[in-house]
Order: structure tokens, then C-alpha cells, then sequence
């Protein structure tokens, strides 16, 4: 499993692995959000190329999870949660295609609810 968080300005650091929710959400709740705030404000303003600063989980699996500030301002997150399926065209030939699934506009709680969903998910397809 990997985890990393990515700052507004593309640069991105491995963090200590995030296997549950609970590593989550206390890694989260630790985080000095204003401070990737208002980097990622000063490159808005200045116009530089950006991104949103956001957390990113690996399972190893084929299902991954990112969570992105959304709009500071607003206090909002968005969740996307991605899944690697794999198939065979005409039988024999395979393929793989990432579903993604976004939830937008959510409040810091809410987020937290989207991302304890994952982690339930995840869990559910270890034990298959």
C-alpha cells in the first residue's frame, strides 16, 4: 500500500501508509490544511500553473482513492474513487478500463463519510 499527499504545485510526498480509516482520518485531522491553502491560493493568484493539493491512497489492489480540497473558500473536498477492471474483448484479448467515480462539493465531514465508505469497500474485497 502506498499513500502520498501532492501539494498545489504538482510536488508530491510518500506518507506513512494509510490502511484504515482510522489512519485516515487522524492524518487528516492532523494536517496543517492552511497551509496547503494558501499555497495553493498564491499560485492561483499569481498564475501559475496548479492543482489541487489532495491525499492519495494505493491499495494494491486494483482500487485507489483520492481526496482533493475542492475550493478553500467554500471549505469543500471532492472524493474519487477509482477502480481497475479487467476484461477480455472477443473473449481472448484483454483489456483493462478505470471506472472513476466523483463526489464533488462535500463538506470536511462529509468527506470523511465518502472516504470511511472506501475504506468499508476495500476491506469487503480483501476478504473475497
Amino acid at each position: 500500500m502506498t499513500s502520498w499527499i501532492q501539494s498545489s504545485d504538482f510536488s508530491s510526498e510518500d506518507i506513512k501508509p494509510l490502511e484504515s480509516f482510522e489512519d485516515f482520518e487522524t492524518y487528516i485531522d492532523n494536517l496543517l490544511k492552511e497551509q496547503f491553502d494558501k499555497s495553493m491560493q498564491e499560485l492561483e493568484v499569481s498564475n501559475k500553473e496548479s492543482c489541487p493539493w489532495g491525499i492519495g491512497v494505493d491499495m494494491e489492489t486494483n482500487y485507489g482513492l483520492h481526496v482533493t480540497r475542492e475550493d478553500f473558500s467554500m471549505n469543500t473536498y471532492a472524493v474519487l474513487v477509482q477502480e481497475t477492471v479487467k476484461k477480455k474483448l472477443f473473449g481472448f484479448i484483454p483489456v483493462s478500463k478505470t471506472n472513476e467515480q466523483w463526489e464533488n462539493d462535500l463538506s470536511y465531514d462529509q468527506m470523511k463519510v465518502a472516504v470511511a465508505g472506501y475504506y468499508s469497500r476495500k476491506q469487503k474485497m480483501l476478504t473475497l
